[in-house]
């Protein structure tokens, strides 16, 4: 088998023009009806310089990148990102103030964007959203959408120099149309529910100590949405199972003994169930089903879908939600016990 072979710049004009003979070839004998069949030979031949012109920025690009592919080029031109799919942010800024910011590490402001988006969306603070996504959302007749917000950061308050972009909050749309925004306890509840939480800190109260805070770091995360008929009425259940490390405790406690330890996954249980059902009853509250609540009722009651669909916007404000979770705390590290200072 023949690997790593390439179609050299020469090999490329010759099938554009080659491709053009063949057609010419082909379809010659069909053009037999006179008067056409007397010239059309004379089209096909002035055809051939335009060919040649098409085939001119193909060996100029050639001489400019001697050791690189059709494919390879065209990204060095137009950027790798080029065939991705787009981002999509929402802003209470002009979108010019976004694209003029300042960038620590990357110069190119899409660029910049994009990575941060990633980077932000691994700590589960925002939820990634292409424009594939947006457009499937306000497709659909039940789907609501969710945009991350950016904004600027002013680094510097005496100066209106050095403003960075951040990424912070949830945008939410009821069909196309604007409706208010999440906070970050609420867009993470969202990403609970859609099974969209890669990492990240849950802050919670230290047992025994409830002013002084500890942070569990989030290890793994699944979801998933069950539709059910109690007594007539359809009833949705989210479990949720989370596995997290002892991450950091600002205090003295010694957190690792049995019982701290299972205070910890109850208050990390607590936590959770407490952003899920801030998000569920601001959605119901703006009736906005943007947890695909209406796809997952669609894939387990397919014969009743049709009559639930034509009034679901009434169906998912009523909806009985239960959230169900199971947290575990995996590991807290090879300390035993907090480092003291010596006057302590």
């Amino acid at each position: 088998m023949i690997e790593n072979v390439k179609i050299s710049p020469k090999q490329l004009i010759l099938l554009v023009v080659i491709s053009r003979l063949v057609i010419t070839i082909t379809f010659f004998p069909a053009l037999e009806g006179p008067p056409g069949n007397q010239d059309v030979w004379i089209s096909e031949a002035l055809s051939i310089p335009v060919q040649l012109l098409i085939s001119v920025p193909i060996y100029l690009l050639w001489k400019r990148f001697p050791n690189q592919s059709f494919i390879e080029y065209s990204q060095t031109i137009l950027g790798p990102e080029f065939r991705q799919r787009p981002y999509v942010f929402i802003s209470k800024r002009k979108a010019e103030d976004i694209i003029r910011s300042e960038h620590e590490q990357e110069k190119i402001p899409g660029l910049a964007i994009e990575k941060l988006a990633k980077l932000t969306s691994v700590t589960s603070k925002i939820s990634e959203v292409q424009l594939i996504d947006l457009l499937k959302n306000l497709a659909s007749k039940t789907n609501d959408s969710i945009i991350p917000g950016i904004d600027l950061v002013q680094v510097r308050a005496e100066t209106n120099s050095n403003n960075l972009v951040k990424l912070e909050g949830m945008a939410i749309l009821k069909r196309d149309k604007l409706i208010g925004w999440f906070d970050s306890k609420k867009t993470r509840g969202v990403l609970w529910i859609l099974g969209k939480i890669k990492s990240g800190i849950i802050v919670v109260p230290t047992p025994r100590e409830e002013t002084k805070k500890t942070g569990i770091e989030i290890i793994k995360a699944t979801s998933r949405i069950v539709p059910e008929r109690m007594d007539g009425n359809l009833v949705l259940t989210i479990n949720v199972h989370v596995e997290g490390n002892l991450g950091e405790q600002i205090n003295n406690a010694e957190l690792v003994k049995p019982e701290p330890f299972k205070e910890l996954e109850e208050k990390m249980t607590s936590e959770i169930e407490d952003e899920i059902n801030s998000a569920v009853v601001q959605a119901q509250k703006w009736d906005v089903d943007i947890f695909n609540f209406g796809t997952e009722v669609h894939r387990h009651f397919p014969k009743e879908w049709p009559e639930l669909e034509k009034n679901w916007r009434a169906e998912f404000q009523k909806l009985q939600v239960n959230v169900v979770v199971d947290a575990k705390l995996r590991w807290a590290g090879f300390m035993k016990q907090p480092i003291q200072t010596p006057s302590q």
